[in-house]
């Protein structure tokens, strides 16, 4: 399951119709790179996601000319070799994408979200924010920052920013062999806070943590460059991808939020501000990897 996280033989696209062209040049690089078979799902006639979901039943017209735009994206993939199939079915987008991540056993999941507030913030659509906390497999999001995402389609250059506690360790390992697949280099980027960078143990700790991060990235093949900042979490991120210019930041993140109040995770917010795409590695990824090692172990 490790290697099909790295080189997923099934890719899932959820789309709303309006982001074939932010979505395609992704789908193809990465359906290319790995031989993925790729499905793109819609939901038809999905207008809201929460506590109060407004729903309708499509029309006939609205269902020709979804079936249309889907038809027009698996041609445009069949035509360059990749293998696909569309779905298209009434109903909530999440429950509908999940429900084909689970029959197919998808292993990455591509969506774009390019939803704005009021005061032309960049935010996460409800949809995608419900995808990112529901879904149990590597996700990779194409926020609203990323108004040049095409470009970063074969990734060169990955971003991952590591703090020494929970399971970087795996996230570091799977971070690199992503970047392996698909001959990028990897920076691992180190961020200390400054309110922790004062008192008694400060300069301890952060040798301590230099240390360990300086053998994890010894210990992996290619060795990832290794980047140590002082800063605010999210600010020092987004910093770093501007002035470092990754292609992809690959990004974990552990709590498990409401949709309606992700806003206030920092995967949220450098999803939102990002400009590049962001690939989202839920913890439960990891707990889902360890059950499995276990499970192997105990039938071997």
């Amino acid at each position: 399951m490790w290697t099909d996280f790295v080189s997923p033989r099934e890719i899932v696209v959820a789309s709303d119709l309006t982001d074939t062209g932010i979505l395609l040049p992704h789908v193809v690089a990465q359906a290319q790179a790995t031989g993925a078979r790729v499905t793109i799902v819609h939901a038809v006639g999905n207008t809201s996601l929460g506590s109060s979901i407004r729903m309708f039943d499509p029309s006939r017209d609205e269902v020709l000319i979804a079936q249309r735009i889907l038809h027009q994206m698996e041609n445009s993939l069949k035509s360059v070799g990749i293998e696909c199939t569309v779905v298209a079915k009434p109903g909530l987008a999440v429950d509908i994408v999940n429900a084909e991540i689970k029959r197919i056993g998808a292993a990455r999941l591509i969506i774009g979200t390019h939803s704005h507030g009021p005061a032309g913030q960049a935010m996460i659509g409800c949809v995608a924010n419900a995808l990112l906390q529901t879904a149990d497999i590597p996700v990779f999001v194409i926020g609203p920052g990323a108004t040049n995402s095409a470009e970063h389609a074969r990734p060169r250059r990955i971003l991952h920013p590591v703090a020494i506690s929970g399971q970087y360790r795996e996230s570091a390992e799977l971070a690199t062999e992503i970047a392996a697949c698909y001959r990028a280099n990897l920076v691992l980027l180190h961020l200390i806070n400054p309110a922790g960078a004062t008192g008694f143990y400060a300069n301890e700790i952060a040798t301590r943590d230099q240390a360990a991060l300086e053998t994890l990235s010894s210990s992996l093949t290619p060795r990832p460059e290794v980047v140590t900042e002082y800063g605010e979490v999210v600010p020092e991120i987004l910093n770093s991808a501007k002035t470092s210019m990754p292609d992809w930041i690959i990004m974990g993140f552990s709590h498990d939020f409401p949709w309606w109040s992700m806003q206030n995770n920092q995967a949220y917010q450098v999803i939102a501000e990002s400009p590049c795409p962001v690939l989202a590695l839920h913890n439960r990824i990891f707990t889902r990897m360890e059950h499995c090692s276990e499970i192997t172990a105990q039938s071997a």
